[in-house]
């Protein structure tokens, strides 16, 4: 398992205006609220797995989002995570994310994380979506949460870029 851990705000602001910069500046709201320390924020690889202690949250009460990205090619299910089960027991809000980013929907994670401090986004294509929206009826039932998937008929990932996307 890699770590990547971005140690400055700088890192982090560069980051944020570097993907938005590119038209994929959906984490961008997330980056930000943890540049300003209002938020922690992971994201895994399939297969890679959180160190426990950073999901200890007597020693770290800074609201905490994890973000499960499975939206590769291939993609990725519950199955390729071995902590999904733990994680999906352990968060407070969980978002299922099968559509194309906007920035909105990432700042509904933040207000997430505001509101119940303990957040995970399975971020997931459409071949997935269902196995991911039945693993979370399944693992959490009763966690408030939320599915974002595509319009009816629509496919993610897709490989039409957004009206008003500017690429740089």
């Amino acid at each position: 398992m890699t770590i990547s851990i971005l140690k400055t705000k700088r890192q982090m602001a560069d980051l944020a205006v570097r993907l938005e910069q590119a038209g994929a500046g959906w984490h961008a709201p997330l980056i930000r609220a943890a540049m300003t320390d209002e938020l922690r924020l992971l994201m895994l690889s399939p297969e890679g797995r959180v160190p426990l202690d950073l999901l200890d949250m007597a020693k770290r009460p800074i609201p905490l989002v994890v973000i499960l990205a499975g939206d590769n090619d291939p993609p990725a299910g519950p199955g390729h995570f071995p902590q999904a089960r733990h994680l999906f027991g352990w968060a407070r809000f969980i978002m299922v994310h099968g559509a194309g980013g906007h920035p909105l929907h990432y700042e509904i994670a933040r207000d997430a994380a505001r509101a119940h401090g303990r957040v995970v986004i399975a971020e997931t294509t459409t071949a997935c979506l269902r196995d991911w929206i039945d693993f979370k009826l399944v693992t959490a039932p009763g966690t408030p949460g939320l599915v974002v998937a595509p319009p009816k008929g629509g496919q993610h990932p897709s490989a039409v870029i957004p009206a008003g996307t500017v690429l740089q």
